[in-house]
Order: C-alpha cells, then structure tokens, then sequence
C-alpha cells in the first residue's frame, strides 16, 4: 500500500420626589403633659431623618461631587464580580489554520468538531477568538502556497498554525525545496511580524501502521525535516510545536497506538486532542498582540 492511497480528499420615568411641604396647624392640647405633634405632609421624611444618626449640614461644591463620582466609577470598573473574581479575559482577534487533511479533521470521530485545529480554538484561545480553517486535505507545502496564504493573508490573522510537512514526504519533496517553500510560507505568514506563527514538525512516522515497511529511511526523512521546520522557525520569528517529541512521549508511554485512527495515518480522536494539546503548551508561552479590531 502506499502512502498516497491513505489521504483521502474532501475539499434591559425616572421618578422625582417632591420634597414634604413645611405648612400645618397648630397642636390640640392635650391630658398628657408633654406636647403632642400632629402629623402634617412631609412628615413622614422627618421622621425617618430622624431615626439616622445625625450628620453635618455641608454641601459640596458642585466640582467635588464631580470628583467623588469619577472616582466611585474608577473603582467600580477595578472590582470584579460579588466574589472577587476578575472578568474573564475577552479579545477581538482572528485564528487561521493552515495545513491538510489533519487540520480538517480526518481521522477523528466528528471532524467538525473533535479536529486538533477545532479542539485548540475552543480550549487554548481567549473569548472573542474567531477561527477560519483553511485546511485542505491532501495539500502539500506548494499547494497551501497557492490555495491557502493568499487568503489566510488577506484575512490579516493574529495566530496562524501550520502543519504541512508529511504529505511532502509521501510525494518526494527533498528537504532543500521544502525548506524554500516552508520559508516563502511561514514569512508570507508572519507579516512582517504583525502575525504570530506555530509550526508544528513532523511526528515520528515510524509508529504509523502503513509506514513501518519504510523503517529506518522513514526515521532519516523526519529527521531531515524536521532540522529544516527548525531552522526555519527560528529564522522566521515563529515558534515551534514538537510533535516528534510528543510522539515519541507517548510511545515511551505505551499510548502511541490509541493516537493514531483505523486508518494507520491519520490521528484518532484522541491523537487530536494531543495535537491541540501541544499547540495550546506553546500559544499559553507567548503574549500576543490582543488589537481592537
């Protein structure tokens, strides 16, 4: 079986309060020596006066009270909620995913909504993130160069992730020509710096079922690779998400089979969530640029 045959295609009237009017009669007499008062209108708002303790006739001057309720509003907008909790964090931004059959979501139970790129975008990112998925299966490195930067560019995205790397090897791109694409790619991608960038590396493949004929050559290509997704992060200003490393992880773990899907290609459900996983241990070190759009 080859590789090429595993990747299947799927493009909520203020009131006012009259003050109690001063005008009333006299008192009756009375058998009780001491004087009686008749209620009279506007009484009633004595009385409660009062029954507070008594405070200093001072009027502020209309610019102090200015004062004092600016600064009731400065401390109110400081305060949380009744137990002290600060709002959670909301943003206007954008999330592109660039990528192949993996950033759609093949392999998984429900793609729409158990993808990698669907579970990172509902876990990892603050409220008020959007997310557009430019993902095309079967895309190489050359082919999102064509069918997906221009738009993910267009979109001026604050976060963009890429995973485009083993649809290269399946279809013989040398590790030179990548690193060219890979690097028109990512510096497309970062604009001048006004986007951030994850790049995810390629996982060890020789723990997939359709690639262990391949053996060690297998193992020799990641390798190559992967030193050119690294060289390129790094040059380029973006950040690097080391699938290899959580790939190997897990078989150390003994939990590498439960990652991958029935086809031996493509993650499982439970692989997406490993790969939103990484991805969100490497957005949760950066502080991005949060605009108001």
């Amino acid at each position: 079986m080859k590789w090429a045959d595993i990747e299947g295609e799927s493009d909520t009237a203020p009131g006012r309060v009259q003050p109690g009017s001063a005008k009333g009669s006299a008192a009756a007499p009375s058998a009780d020596p001491r004087p009686v008062r008749q209620s009279r209108p506007g009484d009633r708002r004595r009385l409660r006066a009062a029954c507070r303790p008594a405070r200093p006739d001072v009027t502020l001057p209309r610019r102090w009270v200015v004062v004092v309720l600016m600064a009731m509003v400065a401390a109110s907008a400081c305060t949380g909620d009744d137990n002290g909790d600060a709002a959670p964090e909301e943003v206007d931004a954008l999330y592109v995913a660039v990528g192949a059959s993996e950033t759609v979501g093949q392999g998984a139970d429900d793609p729409a909504k158990q993808a990698w790129t669907q579970v990172f975008f509902r876990t990892a990112l603050p409220r008020g993130y959007r997310f557009v998925n430019l993902g095309i299966s079967g895309a190489t490195t050359a082919r999102a160069l064509t069918d997906e930067v221009p738009e993910a560019v267009r979109q001026e995205p604050d976060l963009v992730t890429v995973w485009l790397n083993v649809n290269d090897i399946r279809n013989g791109v040398g590790p030179a020509a990548y690193e060219k694409q890979l690097r028109d790619l990512v510096r497309q991608l970062r604009r001048d710096g006004k986007t951030e960038v994850l790049v995810a590396n390629t996982p060890p493949l020789d723990i997939l079922p359709v690639a262990r004929g391949f053996g060690a050559l297998a193992n020799v290509i990641v390798r190559q690779y992967n030193d050119v997704i690294a060289k390129v992060v790094r040059d380029e200003g973006a950040h690097l998400v080391d699938l290899y490393a959580a790939g190997v992880a897990a078989r150390e773990r003994g939990e590498a089979a439960q990652l991958i899907s029935a086809d031996g290609f493509h993650p499982s459900t439970a692989g997406h969530a490993a790969v939103a996983a990484e991805f969100a241990k490497v957005y949760a070190t950066l502080k991005l640029r949060q605009p108001a759009r």
